[in-house]
């Protein structure tokens, strides 16, 4: 499959498919799965247990459920990576109506580009690492959006040309902060020259500051921790290791309901599939 391909939703994955006249009591923790799935576009069934569920068990037999209820979609990648959970319109139609508030928030993960999908995963892990890191600041996590969606226009970092991957609002007070994912592609040159866009903003806490996080390895991270002490960032910018920070938290205490912010944040105030069990897919 071509890196640039876009992958298939399949209704078969593997020995995976259907079950025909499944129903389903959509629990709170279904709700809650729903809505993480949706928020994000698509997920890996590793990432919504660490959410939602007390452990990947449960998440494997309630996803099971929820696929075979037709509410999510599973994505085939390839053999070395995750399958991919996505809405499908009835499960978007159900969650909308369960909570209206979501309506114009969750949505179909549309064509998913295998390129793309390690850089949209992390970014996830971030978004989890992020209300867990807030909730025990006692800044819980307000608002997680693109890095060019309504927030960077509000603030105006896009005049500037700044795009991180992601915002994050943390707390009643709103501290903003850029999220930059490096995953090992771009040059020193090229990461130092996104760095020192970033100065104005640091200068004048239009952000209040910026996560980079290093999906290669300890020489990468000390790498960036070097370009951002070059850029004049060093206290502003923190170098986060990615797998670290995907291990944080772990999953949702067993019988208790998630932390909503993990789920939706709080406002203030290609190739043939492997041959698998039932529940692998998930």
């Amino acid at each position: 499959m071509a890196l640039g391909a876009a992958v298939s939703r399949r209704e078969k994955v593997g020995r995976v498919t259907r079950r025909s006249h499944c129903t389903i009591e959509i629990t709170s923790r279904c709700e809650d799965a729903l809505a993480f799935v949706g928020l994000n576009g698509y997920v890996s069934s590793e990432q919504v247990a660490r959410a939602v569920f007390p452990n990947r068990d449960r998440a494997r037999r309630r996803l099971r459920r929820l696929f075979d209820a037709g509410l999510i979609a599973v994505t085939y990648v390839s053999s070395n990576r995750p399958n991919l959970l996505s809405l499908t319109k009835r499960g978007r139609a159900v969650l909308e109506a369960r909570d209206a508030a979501l309506a114009s928030r969750v949505r179909l993960a549309g064509p998913i580009r295998a390129q793309g999908v390690g850089h949209h995963l992390a970014i996830v892990d971030v978004r989890l690492f992020a209300s867990i890191e807030g909730d025990e600041a006692g800044r819980p996590l307000r608002r997680f959006e693109s890095g060019v969606a309504s927030l960077a226009h509000e603030l105006g970092i896009t005049d500037t040309h700044v795009e991180p991957d992601a915002l994050a609002v943390f707390g009643d007070e709103g501290r903003v902060i850029a999220i930059e994912v490096d995953m090992g592609g771009e040059t020193h040159a090229v990461l130092g020259r996104k760095l020192e866009k970033y100065r104005p903003h640091c200068e004048s806490r239009t952000l209040d500051g910026l996560w980079i996080v290093a999906v290669g390895g300890v020489r990468r991270q000390q790498a960036i921790a070097d370009l951002v002490q070059a850029a004049g960032l060093s206290g502003w910018a923190r170098v986060l290791d990615h797998a670290v920070l995907a291990m944080a938290g772990g999953s949702a205490p067993r019988g208790a309901t998630p932390n909503a912010s993990r789920i939706r944040e709080q406002p203030s105030g290609g190739g043939s599939p492997p041959s698998m069990e039932d529940t692998d897919a998930f």
